[in-house]
């Protein structure tokens, strides 16, 4: 059975990060990419945005160009079913027969080492995803997550096939960049204005725990050139690390709300297991392990001071 989530209420996000020009072709909004990372992802810029490179993952994955025909096909197909609640996130009208695949495409790894090899339905939950953006006209009016393990989706007659379980549609409110709340290049500034150290390898996007978001609230992992301390929150926990976390605020108890793009931590209890209980999708219970640079539970935190040499 297809399961089409949506919600009436509306969408707010804010990225306060800006940006200037430099002598390398300047990235979303002018952001001067090269002056805020090392030589060596220097090198990994084109045209101002980072080289997100292939989709890596540990099941056969989705070509970028299958994913924007799919994701073209299902917003058109059951986007207007769902015609209030978009464009109320979307914050106007949107025109669904004009949808078109446009701008970036993101993939999404999953947070999880492997999907159970009888259990292949749990990809449309569990499994990787490319996130893409449809518009009407000249700017991003919903984003479509496709599930990037689902090999088999085939467009026939207009239509997709088989069914997908469920379907992930959002719309895009006109703060987002495009298909996410916050692209790679305005993480990366993001980060780099609150620690005023570089970026030290293109940026890595994980889906978020599927049971509590939506792949839209997906995380940005950033590497930057030396170790910060980090506080979370709400545990109050303080790490010293050179890894960091840009993600959008889940609003609590709705999976598809987005709030500001904030700073996160791995929290202290976060679990390195998700176990599904009996019953979850009609199914016998299971475990999926969490692969070993993803973060299935996270807080807002705050940089204390920019590494261990700092006051």
């Amino acid at each position: 059975m297809l399961r089409i989530w949506g919600s009436a209420a509306r969408m707010a996000v804010f990225v306060g990060v800006a940006g200037c020009w430099g002598d390398q072709p300047a990235g979303p909004d002018g952001i001067d990419l090269a002056s805020i990372v090392t030589p060596e992802v220097a090198r990994q810029i084109a045209d101002g945005r980072f080289t997100l490179g292939e989709p890596v993952d540990v099941l056969p994955v989705l070509s970028e160009a299958s994913a924007r025909q799919l994701a073209q096909v299902l917003g058109r197909q059951f986007g207007a079913l769902i015609r209030y609640d978009l464009e109320a996130q979307h914050e106007g009208p949107i025109d669904f027969a004009r949808l078109r695949a446009c701008g970036r495409s993101y993939f999404a790894r999953s947070p999880f080492d492997s999907i159970p090899t009888d259990r292949s339905d749990l990809r449309f939950y569990f499994g990787a995803f490319w996130i893409v953006g449809l518009c009407d006209d000249d700017r991003t009016t919903i984003s479509v997550a496709v599930a990037a393990n689902a090999t088999d989706l085939r467009i026939e007659n207009g239509w997709v096939h088989p069914e997908p379980n469920s379907l992930k549609i959002v719309g895009v409110p006109p703060a987002w960049n495009g298909a996410l709340p916050v692209d790679p290049e305005h993480a990366a500034k993001f980060v780099t204005d609150l620690t005023s150290r570089r970026v030290a390898a293109v940026p890595v996007l994980y889906a978020p725990n599927p049971l509590d978001a939506f792949p839209q609230g997906a995380i940005w992992a950033i590497e930057l050139d030396d170790d910060v301390v980090v506080r979370g929150i709400t545990s109050s926990q303080t790490v010293t690390t050179p890894h960091v976390l840009v993600s959008s605020i889940n609003v609590s108890a709705n999976a598809m709300l987005r709030g500001g793009v904030a700073l996160f931590l791995e929290h202290p209890d976060a679990r390195r297991s998700l176990e599904i209980p009996d019953g979850w999708a009609d199914s016998p219970g299971f475990v999926l392990q969490v692969r070993r640079q993803a973060v299935l539970d996270i807080e807002p935190a705050t940089i204390v001071r920019s590494g261990s040499s700092q006051p």
